[in-house]
C-alpha cells in the first residue's frame, strides 16, 4: 500500500463527501423553495437523489450555452454546500439528532471505503473507451455542438450521464470524474439500503408493518455487493446508472405501496418483486 494509493483514496473519499454535502444541500433548497413534505424517514436521502436530479437537469440547459467546466458549474457545489450548512444549522436549532446504531456508521464506513478502492480500476467497458470519454470530453470543452454524430455516429448517442462525469471532471484541474461517477451512487443506494435495514432494527421501528419493504431492503444489499464487486464502477456506462435507478425506484415503490395498507397491492408487489430480482441477477 503505497502513499500515492492512500492519496487517491483520500481524494476519492473526499469527493464523495463533497458530493453528498452538495446534493443534500440542493436537494433540501429545492423542497423548501418548491414546499415538498417529505418523512423524517430517510430524508437525506430523499434530499440527495433529489439533489442529483436538480443537477443533472441544469446541467442539461446550461450545457446549450457553455462548456462544462470548473469555472461554469462551480456555483452548484457552492450552492449545495451553503445549504447544507442552513440545513444542519437549522437541524441543530430543533435539536434533531441522529438515532441509527453505531454499527450502521461501521458498516457504511466499510463499504465506502471498499467501493473507493474498486473506483481506481482501470475502466474495462468497451464502449467506454471507444465513445464515452470521448462525448465527455467535447462536453468540457465545448457547448452543445450540432452535427457532432457526423464525426462519428455514437457521438450522437447523447446521455445526461455524460454530464454528470463532465462535471465532475472540474475540467481542466481533475480530469478523473469517471472514478467518482458511478461508484458515488453505488455508494448513495447501498447506504440507503443499509439506512432502512438498521433503522428496522432499532426497538422504535421493529414492530411497525413495514415487512415487504424491509425484505426488499435486504435482499438487494447482495446483489448490490456482487454488482460492485463484478461491474467496472470507473467505467461510464449509463447502463451501470440505469440499473442502479431502477433498484432505487422499485425500493421507493414498495414502500409507497406498503404504507397503503393494501394486501392485494402488498401481494402483487412481491410476487413482481420475485420476478424483478430473478431478472436482475439473469442479467448480471
Amino acid at each position: 500500500m503505497t502513499t500515492r494509493f492512500l492519496f487517491h483514496i483520500t481524494i476519492t473519499l473526499l469527493g464523495y463527501f463533497l458530493l453528498a454535502t452538495s446534493y443534500i444541500g440542493l436537494g433540501w433548497g429545492v423542497s423548501r423553495i418548491m414546499k415538498f413534505e417529505f418523512s423524517k424517514e430517510g430524508r437525506l436521502f430523499v434530499y440527495l437523489w433529489l439533489g442529483w436530479a436538480v443537477t443533472l437537469f441544469i446541467l442539461q440547459v446550461q450545457h446549450l450555452f457553455t462548456p462544462i467546466t470548473f469555472s461554469t458549474t462551480s456555483y452548484l457545489f457552492a450552492l449545495g454546500v451553503i445549504f447544507s450548512i442552513v440545513f444542519l444549522i437549522r437541524e441543530f436549532q430543533a435539536k434533531r439528532k441522529p438515532t441509527l446504531r453505531r454499527d450502521f456508521y461501521l458498516t457504511f464506513l466499510l463499504f465506502l471505503t471498499w467501493v473507493a478502492v474498486l473506483s481506481l480500476r482501470t475502466p474495462t467497458n468497451y464502449d467506454t473507451g471507444l465513445y464515452h470519454l470521448n462525448i465527455i470530453r467535447w462536453y468540457n470543452q465545448s457547448p452543445i455542438v450540432l452535427g457532432l454524430g457526423n464525426l462519428h455516429g455514437r457521438l450522437a448517442f447523447n446521455n445526461s450521464i455524460f454530464l454528470y462525469v463532465a462535471q465532475l471532471n472540474l475540467y481542466p484541474y481533475f480530469k478523473h470524474g469517471y472514478n467518482l461517477a458511478n461508484s458515488f451512487l453505488v455508494v448513495i443506494l447501498m447506504g440507503e439500503c443499509l439506512y432502512y435495514f438498521f433503522n428496522h432494527l432499532t426497538k422504535d421501528q421493529r414492530n411497525k408493518n413495514n415487512t415487504t419493504s424491509i425484505f426488499v431492503t435486504i435482499s438487494f444489499i447482495l446483489p448490490i455487493l456482487y454488482f460492485a464487486k463484478t461491474e467496472s464502477l470507473s467505467s461510464v456506462t449509463a447502463d451501470t446508472t440505469s440499473f442502479l435507478l431502477q433498484i432505487l425506484l422499485f425500493f421507493h415503490f414498495v414502500r409507497y405501496v406498503e404504507t397503503t395498507a393494501n394486501t392485494k397491492k402488498v401481494l402483487l408487489t412481491r410476487i413482481s418483486y420475485i420476478f424483478s430480482l430473478r431478472q436482475l441477477l439473469r442479467s448480471n
